[in-house]
């Protein structure tokens, strides 16, 4: 049996005749294609299709018009607007579906679609960025886990821990909720060195899968102990592998062992949000918060502490210039910059 007789044989065993050569090309790119990329143009191609299908219309006949109805419809025809980046993405699937299709490829970057994408950038439902997570808000989870009251089950005081050390480990290597559920043990190394005379414990993470690593080259993260802090990472993190469920070799997971869903951080830090703003709310509404808040308070604390950016850029696995958009400047540093109105002018 040859290469495409083979290939044949594992997409359809009593399919007879050879798989075309484009045909080859295309499964083979396929298995290569980004997960989480391929997982949301599923889901957005979905609801096109679906869009489609009641209007009497079927995907092979897409036309320039229909794309621009669609994205209209997620524009003006629903009780709420569409988020703008929703809709880009809605766009890039269908775009993705075609993409090997050089007419319809062409004909999806014509001059009405461009139009109606200026459109839903300009018009649709901007999403709020999240605020950041900041020290003092950590350091009040610590203070709320070791000083309550409450009755707690060994789940519950074992997720609470859990929880903590998630958000402890998010912030201070930048991380996405989607690569910190995917971290295994093995691949989080703690070693003692010695640095300037001094002894101390480094914290190794190792990133297989990121939103923007599309080569999958992967991406060590390194971060020092601080022991006299009560939220030092090392700290945490050591809790976190020696509290793990015998069943999985996750890092983070259930109580049961089980993978967490890449939408469980976002709920987990609103929940504690809601814990330190007690009755006064005095961080602000919880759903101003989630997982990227540690994200962009890591970044946004390690700017205001003046580390080099370059150094928080390769820290983050940022590839371009984007992470001056994660740091959010307080008040009083906005107000800094026009300093020089306050200056008395010489005489």
């Amino acid at each position: 049996m040859d290469e495409a007789e083979q290939e044949t044989a594992e997409v359809n065993p009593n399919k007879r005749v050879k798989m075309s050569d484009e045909d080859r090309a295309r499964m083979w790119l396929g298995r290569k294609q980004n997960e989480n990329t391929n997982k949301t143009y599923e889901s957005a191609l979905r609801q096109y299709q679906t869009w489609l299908a009641n209007n009497g219309k079927s995907i092979q006949g897409t036309t320039e018009a229909d794309v621009v109805l669609y994205l209209r419809h997620m524009l003006e025809g629903r009780k709420e607007s569409a988020a703008s980046n929703t809709m880009i993405i809605a766009l890039s699937s269908i775009r993705h579906h075609f993409k090997y299709d050089s007419v319809m490829s062409e004909m999806l970057h014509g001059p009405m679609i461009t139009d109606a994408l200026k459109i839903c950038k300009r018009d649709g439902r901007q999403v709020k960025k999240k605020k950041p997570l900041t020290v003092e808000m950590i350091t009040e989870m610590h203070q709320w886990h070791t000083s309550s009251e409450r009755v707690r089950s060994e789940s519950v005081g074992w997720t609470d821990g859990r929880d903590l050390g998630m958000i402890i480990l998010m912030m201070t290597c930048f991380l996405r909720e989607s690569e910190v559920i995917r971290i295994l043990r093995r691949e989080v190394r703690i070693t003692p060195t010695t640095i300037n005379g001094v002894q101390r414990e480094i914290l190794e993470v190792y990133i297989r899968k990121a939103k923007n690593d599309q080569a999958g080259q992967g991406h060590l993260i390194r971060v020092g102990d601080s022991t006299a802090n009560p939220i030092c990472p090392v700290f945490w993190v050591k809790l976190l592998i020696s509290r793990a469920r015998p069943n999985t070799s996750l890092l983070i997971h259930t109580y049961k062992g089980d993978a967490m869903t890449s939408t469980t951080p976002c709920g987990i830090v609103q929940k504690w949000i809601q814990r330190i703003n007690g009755s006064t709310s005095k961080f602000g509404d919880s759903l101003l918060y989630g997982s990227h808040s540690c994200r962009i308070g890591g970044v946004t604390a390690a700017h205001k502490a003046g580390i080099d950016m370059t150094l928080i850029q390769q820290h983050g696995n940022w590839k371009s210039d984007v992470v001056y958009d994660y740091i959010q400047p307080s008040l009083n540093q906005q107000l800094s910059v026009t300093s020089f109105i306050h200056t008395t002018p010489a005489s």
